[in-house]
């Protein structure tokens, strides 16, 4: 039990979630585990617009990097979403990721790292340091910076305190929104 009662903008968001039926949509597409579908959205016209983007492959899953079309500075920024380690890059995020890249100049790549329930955390530890090697190889000499929101936050956190056993090195910056 909580000592603090729950707070009016909980209360909010919890009402709005209920309006739009989003606890009941996630609590359906979860009750049928073999069908639950947890890609990512399509990435919209309006990111291409603003942004350089590349595809590729890695870890048999797809992997984006979106970089402006000029005004290049030297960041370079590893984001790892939210999403409840269920849900995927929504284009909500595409769109929140695109600004990030106008208004900074930096060069983002976004993680697609395995999620619930087909994978573990194990999987997605695995997985994300893997790609922080190659990261690191890609962007050596650029200030590299963690950006990660949710259970994203949670996860590039407790990622950066990992980096620590395995000697790797620790990005310059960490921005974490609601952890």
């Amino acid at each position: 039990k909580h000592e603090r009662s729950e707070s009016l903008m909980s209360k909010i968001l919890n009402f709005i979630f209920t309006l739009i039926g989003a606890k009941n949509i996630l609590g359906k597409q979860l009750s049928d585990l073999d069908n639950f579908k947890n890609e990512p959205d399509a990435i919209t016209k309006s990111v291409k617009r603003i942004c350089k983007i590349q595809e590729e492959t890695f870890g048999e899953r797809v992997l984006w990097t979106l970089s402006p079309k000029s005004n290049k500075t030297d960041k370079a920024i590893l984001y790892i979403h939210g999403g409840g380690y269920v849900l995927n890059v929504s284009s909500m995020l595409w769109n929140y990721l695109a600004k990030v890249v106008e208004n900074t100049g930096a060069t983002i790549m976004v993680t697609n790292y395995p999620l619930a329930p087909q994978s573990n955390a194990k999987e997605a530890y695995d997985y994300l340091n893997k790609l922080y090697k190659i990261f690191l190889d890609r962007y050596e000499g650029r200030e590299v910076l963690f950006l990660a929101d949710s259970a994203g936050a949670g996860l590039a956190i407790s990622f950066a305190q990992y980096l620590n056993e395995v000697n790797l090195p620790q990005p310059k910056k960490i921005i974490l929104s609601s952890p």
